[in-house]
């Protein structure tokens, strides 16, 4: 009896015992917040400085030089007085032109400096700086800008090369498309407009080659459509000729080529 009533004591936490176990779990939970803290440490010192840089406490100039031109060019953009467009493309230029020197290697300078000649519709150097971007800013992750390059100097492209088309320059259209050509990445405008090239001399495999290949990319350019249609017509193909011309109409029921071209298969 007694030896049973001295395991079941034995049991029984003493006081000391109690005051020990309390101040080990104390300090394994000391441990553990002190542990947390730490895990904690990189997102504190990452929210202190977007606090900083949505703030802006000390006054810092977040703003690049560069960004001040492509404001001074969008202002100029927007103005109807001649003079006070060139006194701010002017102004945006020499912050440009310093700035492309002083960082020649940063994709985005290069893309507002063509952004610049854009606005000078000077095609030749707008064409230029967006290649320097595209090859720059090609296959980055943070702050992407081949693309929008790509989109800049396809309208260069297209101010410089149609003009060229127009007045039956092939061959000089044809290398200014050579040159326009970015093998960081794809562009299929170069295949629109290498496409236009090879219908007006004959070449009516090439031309549809050129031609279904931009489509892929830009399946809604009644344009493209119309020229498709054009180039099978020249193959005798009739049938192929007249859906592309009803896809384009049905896109753009005012296109003229696509219009022209439905009227002379109508009359046959």
């Amino acid at each position: 009896m007694s030896n049973k009533y001295n395991k079941k004591r034995s049991k029984v936490p003493t006081k000391n015992e109690k005051v020990i176990a309390e101040k080990k779990s104390v300090a394994k939970t000391s441990s553990t917040l002190h542990i947390s803290y730490r895990r904690f440490l990189p997102l504190c010192f990452a929210l202190f400085i977007f606090l900083i840089i949505w703030f802006n406490p000390f006054n810092v100039n977040l703003k690049d030089p560069w960004y001040k031109a492509a404001v001074l060019i969008d202002s100029a953009r927007n103005v109807i007085d001649t003079n006070q467009r060139n006194i701010l493309l002017g102004n945006a230029g020499k912050i440009l032109t310093g700035q492309v020197q002083k960082h020649p290697y940063h994709a985005r300078v290069h893309y507002l400096y063509g952004f610049y000649w854009s606005a000078l519709q000077n095609w030749d150097s707008a064409i230029f700086h967006q290649k320097e971007a595209i090859r720059l800013g090609a296959g980055g992750t943070v702050n992407q800008i081949e693309y929008k390059a790509q989109e800049m100097l396809n309208l260069a492209l297209g101010n410089k090369v149609t003009p060229l088309l127009d007045a039956g320059k092939l061959n000089e259209a044809a290398g200014v498309l050579e040159y326009a050509k970015t093998p960081e990445i794809l562009n299929p405008a170069i295949d629109k407009y290498r496409g236009i090239i090879y219908s007006r001399q004959g070449n009516a495999d090439s031309a549809l080659s050129c031609l279904l290949r931009y489509k892929v990319a830009n399946p809604n350019d009644a344009n493209n459509l119309a020229n498709i249609a054009i180039s099978y017509n020249h193959k005798n193909m009739r049938d192929s000729a007249l859906v592309y011309i009803n896809q384009a109409l049905k896109l753009d029921p005012a296109n003229a080529n696509a219009n022209f071209l439905n009227s002379q298969l109508k009359g046959q």
